[in-house]
């Protein structure tokens, strides 16, 4: 109990509130259906404009051959996440400078600046809080544990959601991207207001595990950092500390650093090595984002949390570069619309022409014909 309060008193002091600065398809508008690989549902119809249908396969390619995609294609130079142990097996230092990903995701779905970092500090707290990187070096990339976290408020911005893996490919989206808010009483980006009051669901699930682990906890402050914490506290009795940062420039709206670290407290930690944490994390003073601008890699914010904890016979740290993947196509695509109701597609495709579906991690846009719309409804029929 001490270790928790001591370590949540930290994590309010050091919580970045800087302001300027179970699984979904992700599959969105203009037939506008969202929902899990079980359920589907349309929302909307767009206009009643004709369109024209192109290869969906060659409008993946050409989408990705634009330069502005290049950060999902591989990772960004600069990004990196570094994890480490004590050398007495008491406490786990992870840090990771993200600031590529999260600035080519927030452009890419074109973020309000608000929007943006609350997107970029959930998926900072998803890559920081997966696991499974061992287990997919043993054996594969099925062995990879995903962690999904799925930010519900009641505020304008009404979902953030994001998911990672051990092995540092996250992606997510927010259901309203446009969201202007005045800055809060202290001059700063209002993401607690955005956010709103309401729930977190994570999610974990791995392979090797008969069922995925799920837990909810309550929003508690609607800044991210801290309800994430406090979701590691209460749900998976985790004490810990954690920030995360999005440093996002006024006048372009551009994504300038974003980053975070998270110090987790394993079982049997000592009151000695609990006072010697707690006395690192104080010296920082400065925000993620701050570390991250005066030139701080991932490695040197690890190094700074564990300093008195290791020695330079310690264990390795490992390296991650993490990177913005995607899984949306075409299959996918198929398999979502053959949850629809056939009637109900044809009537749109006799209106439209062709089913528009967009992918809402990517914005990636997948059009189909009264051809492609009947091979997967054959196929759904055989099945």
């Amino acid at each position: 109990v001490k270790m928790m309060k001591s370590l949540a008193t930290l994590l309010l002091l050091l919580l970045e509130v800087r302001g300027a600065q179970a699984f979904s398809t992700g599959f969105a508008p203009s037939l506008r259906f969202v929902g899990t690989l079980s359920q589907a549902r349309p929302l909307a119809r767009a206009g009643s404009r004709r369109c024209s249908v192109v290869s969906t396969r060659r409008q993946a390619r050409l989408r990705m051959q634009d330069d502005s995609y290049g950060f999902m294609l591989k990772p960004v130079e600069g990004d990196e996440l570094v994890g480490m142990l004590s050398d007495n097996g008491e406490v786990s230092f992870k840090a990771v400078v993200a600031t590529g990903l999260v600035r080519g995701a927030c452009g890419m779905q074109k973020t309000s600046p608000v929007c943006s970092a609350a997107l970029g500090r959930t998926m900072i707290c998803a890559l920081l809080m997966a696991q499974g990187k061992k287990d997919a070096e043993m054996y594969g990339d099925q062995a990879k544990e995903t962690l999904q976290i799925d930010i519900r408020g009641d505020g304008p911005i009404k979902q953030v959601f994001a998911i990672a893996d051990g092995a540092g490919e996250v992606r997510g989206y927010t259901a309203n991207p446009f969201v202007l808010l005045p800055p809060n009483d202290k001059g700063k980006l209002d993401v607690s207001r955005a956010v709103g009051k309401g729930f977190i669901t994570v999610v974990r699930n791995n392979p090797f595990w008969k069922q995925p682990y799920n837990g909810i906890t309550s929003i508690v402050s609607g800044e991210i950092a801290e309800d994430m914490a406090n979701y590691l506290t209460e749900s998976e009795q985790t004490p810990c500390a954690l920030g995360a940062g999005v440093l996002v420039e006024t006048e372009t709206e551009g994504v300038v650093v974003a980053g975070g670290w998270l110090v987790q407290m394993l079982p049997g930690a000592s009151d000695e090595t609990i006072s010697i944490v707690e006395k690192n994390i104080m010296n920082l003073q400065m925000s993620p984002t701050s570390l991250i601008k005066s030139g701080k890699t991932a490695r040197d914010i690890c190094d700074m949390l564990s300093q008195g904890l290791r020695s330079a016979e310690s264990i390795p740290a490992y390296t991650i570069k993490p990177k913005y993947s995607c899984k949306c196509s075409i299959e996918k695509v198929y398999r979502t619309v053959a949850l629809l109701p056939e009637s109900e597609m044809q009537e749109i495709l006799k209106e439209k022409g062709c089913i528009e579906v967009r992918c809402e991690y990517c914005k990636r846009e997948y059009k189909l014909g009264g051809r492609e719309l009947e091979e997967v409804y054959s196929s759904a029929r055989q099945q």
